[in-house]
């Protein structure tokens, strides 16, 4: 079991099907982290980490293309997938919960799919 003054650790409980969850989001408040958060377990299938891959590329582009037009600083694909499902779920539970999901998803089916492999492989970088 890893410390609790890791920024990044999931330990599961016994009830619920629960996992507490200290995950770092960018550009969120310093004092957000503090808390531990509840976030239930997801499963995507296959297709749908597909859609959802393929709709955070799509924003990444449009966004990339923004900041090369305005001389802003790039983020990396970790950093705009945060963004994209802060975006698009606006609640914080909800950002965690489908990262989470994604992160699983990409171990599942990374040996069978190579393009759910090069996102996992750019979320790395």
């Amino acid at each position: 079991m890893k410390n609790n003054n890791d920024k990044n650790y999931l330990n599961k409980t016994n009830n619920n099907n629960t996992i507490n969850s200290r995950i770092n989001l960018p550009n969120m408040p310093k004092s957000s982290f503090n808390k531990q958060i509840i976030v239930s377990k997801k499963k995507l299938s296959r297709e749908q980490l597909n859609e959802i891959i393929q709709n955070i590329y799509k924003s990444k582009i449009a966004y990339d293309q923004n900041c090369i037009d305005l001389n802003k600083p790039l983020e990396t694909m970790e950093q705009h997938m945060y963004q994209y499902l802060n975006n698009k779920y606006g609640l914080k539970n909800l950002t965690i919960e489908y990262a989470s999901a994604i992160i699983s998803g990409i171990k599942d089916y990374s040996k069978k799919d190579m393009n759910i492999k090069l996102f996992g492989m750019l979320l790395k970088k």
